[in-house]
């Protein structure tokens, strides 16, 4: 299955489809770290949607505020949403099931001596 092109995707011509990004040399293997995470939970989410009877309530969006551990787990800390409960089971469920026993995988050392043990994260999902 095939993800959506990234606003974290290296570009090298052309012009990006994407809005502005605020963009810190700093982080460089978090980056593409964080391109394998948001892959892996749009490629989820395209699963569960594809594979679930009912879609959620269209023009909705769920917002869901999470803290991305150093061992690439997770642990959900805020859902808003002006979607109905599969709209909020989905976007929750895509975040929650692609690493279920180790995440997304631990953060190389030097990721890790960066940022410390846990990265807050927001990921916006658009019915």
């Amino acid at each position: 299955m095939q993800a959506r092109p990234s606003i974290l995707e290296d570009r090298p011509q052309g012009v990006s489809q994407a809005g502005q990004i605020g963009v810190n040399a700093n982080f460089g293997d978090y980056g593409a770290y964080l391109q394998q995470v948001i892959d892996t939970v749009s490629a989820q989410w395209d699963q569960i949607i594809a594979q679930s009877a009912v879609y959620p309530k269209s023009l909705t969006h769920v917002l869901v505020t999470f803290n991305l551990r150093s061992d690439g787990t997770v642990e959900i800390l805020k859902v808003d949403s002006d979607s109905d409960k599969l709209g909020k089971l989905s976007a929750v469920s895509a975040i929650t099931i692609p690493g279920q026993a180790p995440g997304f995988g631990a953060w190389p050392k030097d990721i890790k001596a960066m940022l410390g043990d846990q990265q807050q994260v927001q990921f916006n999902f658009y019915y």
